[in-house]
Order: C-alpha cells, then sequence, then structure tokens
C-alpha cells in the first residue's frame, strides 16, 4: 500500500488519499472541460526535466514546490482526468481562494471588519495584463512592485470585498498583511515632518 504524503501549504494541510488502481485504469471523459488557472499537483516524486517538458506541452507549467512532491502549477487548457491517469502524478485539485489567504487575514474577514487593510500579494509570473489591471482596480495607495523568480508582489491598501476578489484570481498565488511603518517617538516624528517650530 501507498503510504500517505501531505501538501503542506502555508496554511492547510492537505493529505490526498492514494490514486487507486481502479483510478489509475479510468478512461479520461471526452465531454470533460478544460479548464484553467493555478492548481496544486502533486508527484510520486519530483518530476525530472523531461517530465516537465512533457507537463509543458500538455498545458501545465509548474510555478512553485510545495512539500511533499507538490507545485503550485498554471493550467491552461488541462483535462483533470487525463492528467491524473499519469503514473508520475499523485493527486490534483483547483488552488482554492482560502488557500491563498494569510490565516491573519481569513480572521479579520470572519470577524467582519470594514475598512481597508495593507495587503502584499504575490502574482504568478507571466500574469497576462488584464488579470493585473483587476488587482490594480482593487488595490489603493500601491507601493512600486518587486520582481522575484517567484511572481512579483504588489503592496497596497485593499477592503474586505476587494481581498475576496483577489483571493478568487487566477493570477493571485498569496496574500498577507503587509508592514506598516510606525512612528514611534518624537524623534521619528522629526525625521519625516521636519523639527517643531519653538
Amino acid at each position: 500500500a501507498q503510504m500517505a504524503k501531505s501538501i503542506r501549504l502555508r496554511n492547510e494541510i492537505i493529505t490526498p488519499a492514494p490514486k487507486s488502481a481502479l483510478a489509475r485504469a479510468a478512461q479520461p471523459d471526452p465531454n470533460e472541460p478544460a479548464v484553467s488557472g493555478l492548481y496544486l499537483i502533486q508527484f510520486e516524486r519530483i518530476p525530472p526535466a523531461d517530465i516537465r517538458a512533457q507537463l509543458q506541452s500538455q498545458g501545465v507549467e509548474l510555478l512553485h514546490f510545495i512539500p511533499d512532491d507538490a507545485y503550485i502549477a498554471r493550467f491552461t487548457g488541462v483535462r483533470v482526468s487525463q492528467l491524473t491517469r499519469d503514473p508520475d502524478v499523485r493527486w490534483v485539485g483547483p488552488l482554492e481562494a482560502r488557500h491563498k489567504l494569510d490565516p491573519r487575514l481569513t480572521q479579520r474577514l470572519s470577524k467582519g471588519l470594514a475598512g481597508r487593510n495593507a495587503v502584499k500579494v504575490l502574482i504568478a509570473p507571466g500574469t497576462p495584463r488584464a488579470e493585473l489591471a483587476v488587482i490594480y482596480r482593487h488595490l489603493v495607495n500601491t507601493q512600486p512592485r518587486i520582481r522575484f523568480s517567484l511572481g512579483t508582489t504588489y503592496q497596497g491598501d485593499i477592503d474586505p470585498a476587494g481581498l475576496r476578489v483577489l483571493a478568487q484570481s487566477p493570477a493571485v498565488v498569496w496574500i498577507e498583511p503587509a508592514p506598516r511603518m510606525k512612528l514611534v517617538d518624537q524623534v521619528a516624528t522629526e525625521i519625516v515632518a521636519g523639527e517643531p517650530q519653538s
């Protein structure tokens, strides 16, 4: 029997059931719609370069590694049942909105707090301009973006409704509270505002 293997997200642990022989032998449904967006995919082992190239040709782009042997992936026109028949693929599931929210933001939403929150948003690399426009539309006081190999971060203020929209976006990988600089004493205030008049 296969050992259980978890997908350890920052805010949740998913432990998929091992694929049964019946599931591995099942024929893909010809009427199954192709899907696009961000998904979680777990492998029996970390896929080597040839498997990655094969996946890329099927519309599966691996973006971020997640323990154990899993990735956040961008799907473009993928039939999930066909993908799960691959003996190297252990489990596939959507990256849901709740998976993308830092627990501190989830708590604030559950308490029904109004007003804006300062957030940092990680956007998947290669995101189309149309999706970026949606993100800009909901962020206020946007800070300069920072590019990493994992994607691009945007920082700004957002209200609860906008936060829910961004969590549903196929471009957004992760949202967390942004650090706020605080003026903790008179010296800091004078640096920003100038010396007080005597």
